[in-house]
């Protein structure tokens, strides 16, 4: 029991160790049990940090995973079908602007503009899709299509509409922003 008391005690939010060595112990008080010492992370719960983590990494995830997968050949596997290309990339970044309009609308749940962050998640599938076929273009064995681009922009619509209509299906808000106007 005793070194559980001495290891409580010295590595506790309110030990000198975590306190900075520039403060006198009174000063730091009131930020030292937060566990932070910068005035502005102290005032964020540890539940927004993973809020904030659960929402937005998917997308770099995904990101990273579409960044990685345009740097080798394409596989052309599973059934052949015409424009199957198309609906691959209209997919893809469709699941990318579901994705971002969700971190958006977790992230600011009091934002009262769902048309705003259906616009932000189509620009940035977009602005993505238009990143990554930037980066075909110097891949050997890819090469970059503005069709590919259009089924981008169209699956990211697709996608973040779908997003829209599946949140106000859900929350019910649909009714409460359309009485007030």
């Amino acid at each position: 029991m005793w070194k559980i008391g001495v290891w409580n005690r010295l590595f506790s939010r309110n030990s000198p160790i975590f306190r900075p060595f520039f403060l006198p112990s009174g000063i730091g008080a009131h930020v030292a049990h937060s566990g932070w010492y910068d005035p502005m992370l102290s005032k964020i719960p540890m539940t927004s940090i993973r809020r904030l983590l659960s929402t937005w990494f998917p997308i770099f995830i995904f990101c990273v995973l579409v960044f990685v997968q345009a740097c080798f050949p394409s596989l052309d596997k599973g059934i052949s079908f015409p424009l199957k290309d198309k609906l691959e990339h209209a997919f893809v970044y469709g699941l990318l602007a579901v994705l971002f309009f969700r971190a958006c609308r977790i992230t600011w749940p009091h934002l009262q503009a769902p048309n705003l962050i259906l616009a932000a998640s189509i620009g940035f599938a977009a602005l993505y899709g238009a990143m990554d076929e930037l980066h075909q273009a110097f891949v050997s064995t890819r090469h970059a299509s503005l069709l590919d681009l259009l089924a981008d922009v169209a699956g990211a619509g697709v996608g973040a509409f779908l997003a829209r209509i599946f949140y106000f299906k859900r929350t019910g808000k649909q009714k409460i922003e359309n009485s007030e106007t």
